[in-house]
């Protein structure tokens, strides 16, 4: 450990400060701060050596070295070179040596060191090996150098050392040794420094520094009297690798050998390791392969849980797909929604979401009474798997799904037990709404309380089925007509609807609100081209309205399209989308609509191909003239309340004989901000809304993309445009007109279906009260 110039020993004893140094013949400074190797000290003198044990070495005297090369002709170049810096202590001048060898590089190679001098090394005529430091930047003389000889004359091995004496401080450093490969044409150390091959001199090896600081530099001490010139030899093919036994026999210094200690026993972990999850990974193989075993001899009982450890290669069959099985023995997994046994006979219905199939076991086919009695005694809503023979039964079962077949069970195995007491029964969950089998009917609350349950009932499947069907139809009639989905930020600076509260929160040190609708995105697309847009995404409304159809956050059908001349053009294409949806659902969902109304029964939904559009004025005297009440004379603000709604669409039913029409051009102080106004009339605006079943599904209208008409709308309407300025700024770039819609998607599955209820077409509603779950 060296500090300050400074070896361990006079760190500690100051005496021995002035003691005499051996083993160093001539060294002269070098102004610079580090020489040539990585992790190497401030250097500044330095000798040659063989990687060979060290002949005596004598003085040859100093001799001036120029830069050009010598005209004698070269000695040829060894196949390897070791060189060694000396070091010695600032104060004691002890000398310290260690050496470090490296592979020998080709002609031409050439290393920097961290100070950017220039060192070269070269074989000079007289076979010796001397070292001349001339600095690039600076148009200086050569420096002298003194040269040291008798290097042995036995072949050297392929590689090259330097170890380094700094200037630190005081007049020399410790010696701090160091090896770098010269396997490539230009290496790069620590200190700066180069070494190179001269390619010009094929024999001559060269080594130089490069002086960052315009300071001159002094000579240095080199070695001298390489072995005498070697003749030139017919070239040998070259030797093969040394063999491990040579390379075993090789001298191993204490830093390697205790690296490749430690490499082994880190080697001899990884392999104990690898060997002991081997050994872990057979053991669970073979439990395995006693567990399929055993299930194979078993006929019922607890499967372990299944964390994906074994595949057993059975082929399952969905429920709705046995009547394709009949006399085939097959595998079903399912829920246990209803079981009842005695003796040596039970029955259970077996239920896969909204499919169901009787499964019967029989002490005369087989079955034990253990068996029997083991699987009457499973808590209903048990997940199990069952092997059965599919037949068909003598007379229908009319409790199931799967009227003409059943399974003879042969096996049933338990994967996950339900409580034995459940929060209700499904089967009173999926009773008739009319009451008209009687019984204890579950409530919407604790429907809503226990919603995991409640969506198990067939009929909840159903609805979301249907949900589900209808955003495909959604997505597949726009699509066909060049409509590009996108997707709008939810996080926004200010409101986007003038007649709806948002919900506020803060968006790190600044307020925001959740999106009330995409509206404003919607439009700035339309400004990016976009022309036809359409998005299904979440909605949030902070209205506290308890009624049977609002929700705080619902999913949202959003579309917005430009036009060329009129926006009936907009209506004519959300017109053809709601039968379009009608349409599809009627034939696609059948089956579930048919299941929907046995327990929810309402009329099916009608529509007609020419929909009726009436003028807001004419819809208010529909309902004047059936003697509605609270209408004023002044419409300019007034708008439709949910009964006067309830009440036109029954009288447009009764005229139109339709559930669906469309309301236009309703007064424009009840609409947004954007709406466009009616060029005839400037009380009313170039607005519209849908209906089904009596009740708005979707407003929409042509929108202002006029800059200056916008700003002024929202100073009408109490926005403040500065809380939506990128939106107005974006119709200062040009926007072609345009108009769109939002649709409430739980409001057209619950009014298609004729549900009471929003929240039975919400998969986790939310509303005023409700957070959870």
């Amino acid at each position: 450990m060296e500090r300050d110039g400074l070896c361990s020993l006079c760190m500690r004893f100051p005496p021995f400060r002035f003691a005499p140094i051996l083993f160093i013949f001539s060294l002269f400074l070098i102004d610079t701060e580090e020489v040539f190797l990585p992790q190497q000290r401030p250097a500044s003198r330095f000798f040659l050596s063989t990687s060979a044990p060290f002949s005596p070495l004598r003085s040859s005297g100093v001799s001036e070295l120029s830069s050009s090369p010598p005209s004698a002709p070269l000695v040829p170049w060894p196949s390897s070179l070791s060189a060694s810096f000396l070091s010695s202590c600032a104060a004691c001048r002890r000398s310290l040596f260690r050496s470090s060898a490296f592979a020998a590089a080709e002609p031409g190679d050439r290393c920097f060191g961290r100070n950017k001098e220039n060192w070269r090394m070269r074989v000079l005529p007289s076979s010796s090996l001397c070292f001349t430091s001339v600095s690039p930047s600076s148009a200086r003389a050569p420096v002298t150098s003194r040269c040291f000889s008798s290097l042995p004359t036995k072949a050297l091995k392929p590689s090259v050392s330097f170890i380094g004496v700094s200037r630190f401080r005081s007049s020399s450093a410790l010696l701090r040794p160091q090896s770098l490969p010269l396997s490539s044409a230009r290496c790069s150390s620590l200190a700066g420094h180069s070494a190179e091959v001269d390619r010009r001199m094929p024999s001559a090896v060269s080594v130089s520094s490069s002086p960052t600081t315009p300071s001159p530099l002094r000579a240095f001490s080199c070695l001298s009297s390489l072995p005498p010139a070697m003749p030139e030899e017919t070239p040998k093919r070259e030797e093969a690798a040394p063999s491990v036994a040579e390379v075993a026999e090789a001298p191993v210094s204490k830093k390697a050998q205790k690296k490749a200690e430690k490499e082994a026993a880190k080697e001899a972990a990884k392999a104990a390791k690898r060997e002991a999850l081997e050994a872990e990974q057979r053991a669970a193989q073979a439990v395995m392969n006693k567990q399929v075993e055993d299930l194979e001899k078993d006929a019922f009982g607890y499967l372990p849980v299944i964390d994906s450890r074994m595949r057993t290669n059975r082929e399952w069959i969905p429920v709705d797909q046995l009547r394709n099985h009949v006399g085939k023995t097959v595998w079903v997994r399912g829920r246990i929604q209803e079981s009842r046994g005695k003796g040596s006979v039970g029955f259970l219905m077996l239920r896969e979401r909204q499919e169901t199939v009787q499964g019967v076991l029989d002490a005369k086919r087989g079955n034990t009474k253990d068996m029997i009695k083991w699987t009457m005694s499973l808590p209903l809503e048990s997940v199990v798997d069952l092997q059965g023979t599919v037949v068909e039964p003598e007379v229908e079962i009319q409790s199931t799904s799967q009227k003409g077949v059943e399974l003879l069970v042969t096996k049933i195995f338990c994967v996950s037990k339900a409580a034995q007491e459940l929060p209700f029964q499904l089967r009173d969950a999926m009773r008739p709404e009319d009451g008209s089998e009687g019984g204890i009917r579950v409530n919407m609350d604790t429907r809503l309380d226990n919603r995991i349950l409640d969506l198990r009932t067939p009929v909840n499947q159903a609805i979301f089925r249907i949900q589900s069907e209808t955003l495909q139809l959604f997505r597949e009639f726009l699509l066909s007509r060049n409509f590009v989905e996108l997707h709008s930020p939810k996080l926004i600076g200010g409101a986007s609807e003038g007649g709806a509260s948002c919900f506020t929160l803060k968006y790190f040190n600044r307020d925001a609100c959740l999106a009330q609708s995409p509206q404003l995105y919607k439009q700035m697309a339309m400004c990016a081209d976009f022309e036809r847009v359409f998005e299904i995404g979440p909605v949030f409304r902070a209205e506290n309205s308890n009624t049977h159809r609002h929700l705080c956050e619902f999913t949202g059908l959003d579309l917005e399209m430009t036009f060329k001349e009129h926006y009936s053009e907009v209506l004519d294409l959300l017109d053809d989308l709601f039968k379009f949806i009608f349409k599809g659902l009627s034939e696609r969902c059948k089956k579930e609509i048919d299941l929907f109304h046995q327990q929810h029964p309402a009329e099916p939904f009608t529509w007609i191909e020419e929909t009726p559009r009436l003028s807001f004025e004419e819809g208010v005297q529909m309902l004047r003239e059936a003697g509605c009440p609270n209408i004023p004379e002044d419409l300019s603000e007034f708008d439709l309340s949910t009964e006067q709604e309830k009440m036109l669409g029954r009288l447009v039913k009764e005229k139109y004989h339709t559930d669906f029409y469309m309301l236009l051009q309703y007064p424009l102080k009840v609409r947004p901000f954007y709406t466009m106004p009616d060029p005839h009339n400037k009380m009313y605006s170039n607005s519209y809304d849908f209906f089904m079943r009596n009740e708005e599904i979707t407003s929409g209208a042509q929108r202002v993309h006029d800059a200056d008409l916008l700003t002024q709308r929202c100073l009408e309407c109490g926005v403040p445009p500065s809380s939506i300025q990128t939106y107005i700024d974006s119709f200062r770039l040009g926007t072609a007109p345009h108009g769109g819609a939002g649709i409430g998607l739980e409001r057209v599955v619950m009014l298609f279906l004729g549900a009471k209820n929003i929240r039975q077409v919400s998969l986790f509603p939310r509303d005023p009260k409700r957070l959870t779950p």
